[in-house]
């Protein structure tokens, strides 16, 4: 996440697998949350994808799998 500081009007954090769906599907908000769910994008973009999803639910707990239990 190199263009955190880029966060602003122009740029947004995005959830790659929305936030809504995650509600919808019952996934923990710490996998919703988790950096492997996130990318900065611009605000354009990010207002226009409304509820649409990047990666499928499968591709969400495989990243987060991947991710979070590589530090352990």
């Amino acid at each position: 996440m190199k263009m955190i500081n880029e966060r602003g009007p122009h740029y947004h954090l995005d959830h790659i697998f929305s936030i809504i769906e995650g509600f919808k599907q019952k996934i923990p908000p710490h996998i919703i949350g988790h950096y492997s769910n996130l990318k900065i994008i611009t605000a354009k973009a990010n207002c226009s994808k409304r509820g649409d999803c990047g990666k499928t639910v499968e591709q969400l707990y495989e990243d987060y799998a991947r991710l979070a239990f590589a530090l352990t």
